[in-house]
């Protein structure tokens, strides 16, 4: 694949021709990238710990709280959102993308509270993440091993995050 800079094209998708790649390649998974804050969710025995990338203590609402409290034993890499919804998009202890998404899945139902990201297609994907209240997407490397190694928060050429004016 040729890489082009990630630059949106007037009148054209933000993100330009790489927006265009990666929406159309299958080793690619596109999901909604919404404006909150980034946030690590632990859930142990009934305690709830949520801390941002850099460790500092979260308040969220107590649905929020209850929900993750409810749940298994876990830890998330999440967005909150206003403080009262918590969008999950991944699971940090995972070996990879997929295999996070698979744990992921397992845990449902979810609450309104404390949301699974969905997984976009194609095209409609950037469209369908606007609609959603999202500020945009983020396309991951299907295969690639979740980021923790380098540091929580940071994207790599494995992780590619787009935002800005509609298509």
């Amino acid at each position: 694949m040729t890489w082009y800079p990630c630059k949106p094209t007037p009148g054209g998708p933000p993100g330009g021709r790489l927006h265009l790649q990666l929406a159309a390649d299958p080793a690619w998974a596109q999901e909604p990238k919404f404006d909150g804050v980034r946030c690590i969710a632990s859930v142990s025995k009934g305690w709830v710990t949520l801390t941002s990338r850099t460790g500092k203590p979260l308040l969220a609402s107590a649905e929020v709280v209850e929900s993750l409290r409810d749940g298994p034993t876990a830890t998330y890499d999440c967005e909150l959102v206003r403080r009262h919804v918590l969008w999950v998009f991944d699971a940090p202890n995972s070996l990879n993308f997929w295999a996070g998404r698979r744990a992921l899945l397992e845990l449902e139902p979810w609450s309104a509270a404390v949301r699974l990201v969905p997984l976009l297609e194609g095209m409609a994907g950037y469209t369908e993440a606007l609609d959603m209240g999202a500020e945009g997407v983020v396309f991951k490397r299907r295969s690639s091993p979740y980021p923790q190694a380098t540091r929580i928060g940071k994207l790599t050429r494995n992780w590619f995050k787009i935002k800005g004016a509609t298509p």
